[in-house]
C-alpha cells in the first residue's frame, strides 16, 4: 500500500528564465538604497525570480510593488506583477487569492492588448482551476492560451499547453495519451534548453510511468528531474522530487535505507521553507519506515511530530493516516490498550470525514467529474484536429471556425449537463450508497474485520490460486474463553470492548498476506496462505500469549481474558468447510481439556 500519493507537478508556468542566485543577490543589493521608481522595477523582477524558489518572499515583494504601482501608470508591469504573484500564491496553495490576482492580470492584458501577458495569465488560471479539480474551466483556459500561442508562433508556451493537455489526459487516466503530449512538450523544452521546464516535465512523465506500473522508467525520470532541479537551485521542486523518489524506493523497490535517505533530505527542505504539509508527509513516512525496522520508540516520536504539523494545517486525511499508524505502532509495542484507543480515534475521524454532508459533496464531485470528463473528450478531440492541422502557416479563418465550433460544443454539453444534473447526481448518490452497502455487507460493524460470508468467499478464491501453486495453507479458529461471563459480569459494552480489542491484537499479530475475520459471536478465523501446520501452530501460540498477557481494562477494572485455538492445515481431498470443521473439532478439544491452549487436528485424532 502506498505510504503517500505520488506528488506529480501538474502544471508548468510560462517562463524561460532560470533562477539565478547571483542575479537575485544583485537585485537585493540594489533594493536597499533604491528610490521609488527604481524600487518598483526591482521588486517586480524579484517577484518573478522568487515565485517558484521562495513564494513567501515573492508575496512580500509583490504586494509592496502593487502598493507602489498605484501611483504609476505602468499597466504592463502591474499586470506582470499580478500574474507572478498569482503563481506565488498558487505555490502556497492559496488558490482563491491566486485566482483573484490572475484575473486582475488578465483584465490589464486585455485592456492594453498584450497577447503574451494574456497567454501566460490564461495558462496560470488554467493551472489554478486544475489544482481545484475544475478540469472543464482549466481546459477552457488552456485552449484560449494555445490559440494565442499559435498566432504568436510561441514555441515555448505551445510546449506548456502540450504539457497541460497531456495532464488533462492524465486526470482521465489515459496515461498513454498523456505520455504522448508530455513527450511533445519535453522535446520542445530540450530544444530551447529550458532546464527548469525540463525538470517539471520529466517529473510529470515519471508520474505517468508510475501509473503505467513501469517503476524503473519512473525512477529514471525522477532522478533526471532531480538533476535538473538541483542544477538550477530550485530547492522546493527538489523537495517534491526527493519525496517521490523516496516513495518509489519504499513502495516499489522495498529499499528502506534509500527511502529513508531521500525522505530525510526532503524533510530538511520542507522545514527550511516552513512547508507544514510536506513536513508532515516526510515525518510520517520516516516514522513508518522506522516502525518497519522495529524502532518503535523512534517511530512513535516522529509520528507524533507529524501529527502536530498535520493538525496545524487541518489536513484531516493526513491526520487520520497518522493516527492509524500510531495505533499500529502501539500494537507492535504490545500496548494494545493505546492501540485500541487510537484505532477508535482513527475510525471516528474517518467517520467524521465521510459523514452525510461529506457524502453529498463527494457525490456532487463525482457527478461533476463524470460530466466534465465527457466534455473534455469532446473538446480535446476537436483540439487534436486543430493541432494536427497547424503546420507552417496560420489559417486564421479555419482557426476561428474551429474555435467557434469548440465553444458551441462546450456550451451545448454544459446545457445538457444542467438539464440532466439532477438525474446524474441521483445515480451517483445511489452508486455511493450501494458501495457503502457492499462494504457493510463484507465487514463486521463492531470489529471492522471481514465477516464470515465474505471471508469464506475470499478463502474459496485463494484456495483455487494456491492449489495451482502447490503451496500449503492453514486455518486457525479461535474462541474467547468464558466470554459469556464477561457479558454477564461486566455488561455487553464491556464485551464489545473485548471483541474490538481482540480484533486489534489479531491484526497486529498476523502477516500482511494473512486474513482475519469474525466467524461468529466470540469466534475468529485466521486464514494463513503459504503456511504449514507447524507454522500455523507457532502463530497461534504467539497470539495466545499476547492475549493472555494483555491487560484488558474496562471502567478501571482488570478483566482476565484468554482464548483457545484450533489449528488445521488444508487437505485438498477435503472442502474448505470440512477443513475449517477440523479446526473447530480441535478447538472443541482445547475447550474440553482446560482452555487457553492451542490444539491441532492431529491431537484430536
Amino acid at each position: 500500500m502506498k505510504k503517500c500519493i505520488f506528488l506529480i507537478l501538474f502544471i508548468l508556468f510560462a517562463s524561460t528564465t532560470l533562477f539565478s542566485q547571483s542575479i537575485v543577490d544583485s537585485f537585493e543589493a540594489r533594493l536597499i538604497n533604491s528610490k521609488e521608481g527604481e524600487r518598483v522595477e526591482i521588486l517586480s523582477r524579484l517577484v518573478f525570480e522568487y515565485r517558484d524558489s521562495n513564494p513567501p518572499k515573492a508575496v512580500e515583494y509583490g504586494e509592496e510593488a502593487l502598493g507602489l504601482l498605484g501611483d504609476f501608470k505602468e499597466e504592463r508591469m502591474k499586470g506582470a506583477v499580478f500574474n507572478n504573484l498569482a503563481w506565488a500564491y498558487y505555490n502556497l496553495s492559496e488558490f482563491q487569492i491566486a485566482l483573484d490576482h490572475a484575473n486582475s492580470s488578465l483584465e490589464i492584458a486585455q485592456e492594453i492588448n498584450d497577447l503574451r501577458l494574456k497567454s501566460a495569465t490564461l495558462n496560470n488560471i488554467g493551472a489554478i482551476y486544475y489544482k481545484q479539480n475544475d478540469f472543464v474551466k482549466a481546459l477552457e483556459q488552456y485552449l484560449l492560451a494555445l490559440e494565442i500561442q499559435e498566432e504568436l508562433q510561441d514555441s515555448f508556451n505551445i510546449a506548456s499547453s502540450y504539457n497541460n493537455i497531456g495532464l488533462i489526459f492524465f486526470s482521465t487516466k489515459d496515461y498513454n495519451k498523456s505520455l504522448e503530449y508530455l513527450s511533445k512538450a519535453l522535446e520542445i523544452y530540450e530544444e530551447l534548453n529550458a532546464n527548469i521546464n525540463i525538470a517539471y516535465t520529466t517529473l510529470n512523465i515519471a508520474g505517468t510511468y508510475s501509473n503505467l506500473d513501469n517503476s524503473e522508467k519512473a525512477l529514471d525520470y525522477c532522478l533526471s528531474s532531480l538533476k535538473y532541479s538541483e542544477e538550477i537551485g530550485n530547492e522546493r521542486l527538489s523537495g517534491i522530487i526527493l519525496t517521490n523518489i523516496a516513495i518509489m524506493y519504499y513502495d516499489d523497490f522495498d529499499n528502506k535505507n534509500e527511502a529513508l535517505e531521500y525522505f530525510n533530505k526532503a524533510l530538511i527542505i520542507a522545514q527550511k521553507y516552513n512547508d507544514k504539509r510536506n513536513t508532515a508527509i516526510s515525518l510520517h513516512n520516516i516514522g513508518s519506515i522506522h516502525k518497519d525496522l522495529g524502532l518503535y520508540e523512534v517511530a512513535m516520536k516522529e509520528e507524533r511530530e507529524a501529527l502536530k504539523f498535520a493538525q496545524e494545517i487541518n489536513d484531516y486525511s493526513q491526520i487520520a493516516e497518522i493516527i492509524g499508524e500510531i495505533s499500529s505502532i502501539y500494537a507492535k509495542m504490545n500496548n494494545f490498550q493505546n492501540a485500541y484507543e487510537y484505532h477508535v480515534k482513527f475510525k471516528a475521524l474517518n467517520d467524521s470525514i465521510f459523514n452525510i454532508e461529506s457524502d453529498e459533496k463527494i457525490t456532487e464531485m463525482e457527478t461533476k467529474y463524470e460530466t466534465e470528463k465527457k466534455e473534455q473528450q469532446i473538446v480535446l478531440l476537436e483540439k487534436d484536429k486543430t493541432i494536427s492541422g497547424m503546420k507552417l502557416k496560420r489559417q486564421r479563418s479555419l482557426l476561428l471556425y474551429l474555435t467557434g465550433g469548440i465553444v458551441m460544443i462546450f456550451l451545448f454539453v454544459l446545457i445538457l449537463s444542467n438539464l440532466y444534473r439532477q438525474k446524474v447526481k441521483t445515480s451517483a448518490a445511489l452508486a455511493v450508497a450501494n458501495g457503502k452497502l457492499e462494504e457493510l455487507s463484507r465487514t463486521d460493524p463492531l470489529t471492522k474485520l471481514w465477516n464470515r460470508r465474505y471471508l469464506h468467499e475470499i478463502i474459496e478464491l485463494e484456495r483455487t490460486r494456491i492449489k495451482r501453486a502447490f503451496e500449503p495453507f492453514s486455518f486457525i479458529l479461535m474462541d474467547i474463553d468464558h466470554f459469556k461471563n464477561v457479558n454477564d459480569t461486566h455488561g455487553h459494552e464491556c464485551g464489545d470492548y473485548v471483541l474490538a480489542t481482540m480484533a486489534v491484537i489479531l491484526r497486529s499479530a498476523v502477516r500482511k498476506q494473512d486474513l482475519v475475520g469474525r466467524w461468529g459471536g466470540e469466534e475468529f478465523l485466521l486464514f494463513l496462505p503459504k503456511t504449514s501446520l507447524k507454522g500455523a501452530i507457532t502463530i497461534a501460540e504467539s497470539v495466545r500469549k499476547k492475549i493472555e498477557d494483555y491487560p484488558f481494562t474496562y471502567s478501571s477494572k482488570k478483566i482476565p481474558v484468554t482464548a483457545t485455538f484450533g489449528v488445521s492445515q488444508y487437505d485438498e481431498s477435503l472442502s474448505v468447510d470440512e477443513c475449517i470443521k477440523l479446526s473447530d473439532d480441535a478447538l472443541y478439544e482445547g475447550k474440553e481439556s482446560g482452555r487457553n491452549r492451542v490444539v491441532t487436528v492431529q491431537e484430536v485424532g
